[in-house]
């Protein structure tokens, strides 16, 4: 007896264009990234190096090992930059084998905004679904504020970056009651702090009251 198969096709309304969603949904998110990307990296620094204040800092932590751990303002080391040191940690790397140049110092910014669309799609489609998530990291891509500042070296798109980071690890403490995934989400906390300090701290009682309200487990232990 012979056995014949043959490929069933999807319905209509799970096909875009002869696509699947799954597929569809990847091509529009492909795009969306690329548009975020091309926003940012077009001509990237090359009419500024952007912060002279923070330029200077990372110039001067590329002279010694103590004037980098520190992040020191001047080559002496005697001050330190208004701002905790990881972001200009990041910035000093991509310096030291880039030149310190605009491109370089606003690189690490450009790239953490590709990766916080990538993480706002992420998010938003796990709660409300694809076409949410495709609008909002399309939103993000395209925000001129977030661009102006991916496109420079202030750290606030290394911020946002570690923050998405953050929302996510709290997202899955939540959903599952582990608390590894707190004291993820507090660690990433910690690192955002370790970028640009109190700022950090803003959805810190947004991620905790989603937790406290919506995790899987008795009341007493979310609270403790």
């Amino acid at each position: 007896m012979a056995v014949t198969t043959r490929r069933l096709a999807l319905p209509a309304k799970h096909r875009t264009w002869g696509l699947s969603r799954e597929r569809a949904a990847l091509l529009g998110l492909g795009l969306i990234v690329l548009l975020g990307a091309f926003l940012r990296l077009y001509q990237l620094g090359a009419f500024s190096i952007g912060n002279q204040y923070y330029a200077a800092t990372v110039k001067s932590m590329l002279t010694s090992w103590h004037n980098f751990f520190y992040a020191a303002y001047e080559p002496g080391g005697s001050v330190t930059v208004d701002k905790p040191p990881l972001g200009f940690w990041i910035q000093a790397v991509s310096a030291y084998f880039l030149g310190v140049n605009g491109f370089a110092l606003a690189l690490p910014q450009a790239l953490a905004g590709c990766v916080s669309i990538l993480l706002l799609y992420a998010l938003v489609k796990r709660q409300f679904g694809t076409a949410a998530g495709l609008i909002a990291a399309l939103v993000l891509a395209v925000t001129p504020v977030a661009v102006s500042t991916e496109r420079n070296n202030t750290i606030d798109g290394l911020l946002v970056m570690v923050l998405l980071l953050a929302a996510v690890a709290f997202w899955q403490a939540t959903r599952t009651g582990r608390l590894r995934y707190l004291f993820l989400g507090a660690f990433l906390v910690g690192l955002g702090f370790n970028i640009k300090m109190l700022q950090a701290y803003l959805p810190l009682p947004a991620f905790y009251l989603l937790y406290l309200l919506g995790a899987r487990q008795r009341w007493w232990k979310r609270v403790l």
